[in-house]
């Protein structure tokens, strides 16, 4: 793990000013690195769940970092840290301009990682593996209104 992700897990709980402690270039790394964390938890959860008997504890790991990054996802993006900044990001600037369809996202997510955490902990795959397809379709909600396209 970075060291910014690092910082950032210990300063995202301290609420929407957090960003006012990290110099603008700073608050983006730290959010790249936290999604490409969060991008790799949920691809070794996926593929894991591909198997024909997938490891509990390695479904429970990737599952849980979902859950716990997808929490933090709001405080990611104080304000300056767009476009605006002059700094290559992929966040598109409707996550200022939109806040509050931005916030609703990520809410659902947050709820359906939660939900996907309890199936984990009930042991059914099955189930885990279609919750796991709700997760990534809230990831693509977000990434189709408000992120640029990959090149």
């Amino acid at each position: 793990m970075c060291v910014a992700t690092i910082g950032l897990g210990l300063l995202a709980p301290a609420g929407p000013g957090w960003g006012q402690q990290l110099d603008v270039p700073t608050a983006i790394a730290a959010r790249k690195d936290a999604y490409r964390e969060m991008g790799a938890a949920f691809k070794n959860l996926n593929d894991e769940l591909r198997k024909p008997k997938p490891i509990p504890f390695l479904v429970k790991l990737n599952a849980a970092t979902i859950g716990k990054t997808a929490q933090r996802i709001p405080n990611w993006f104080p304000a300056g840290s767009g476009p605006s900044s002059g700094i290559k990001t992929a966040a598109k600037p409707e996550i200022w301009t939109k806040r509050g369809e931005f916030d609703a996202i990520q809410g659902k997510l947050v709820a359906d990682a939660a939900a996907l955490d309890k199936l984990v902990a009930a042991g059914d795959m099955k189930a885990v593996a279609a919750q796991a397809r709700v997760v990534g379709g809230d990831c693509k909600a977000c990434h189709d209104k408000f992120r640029v396209p990959e090149d």
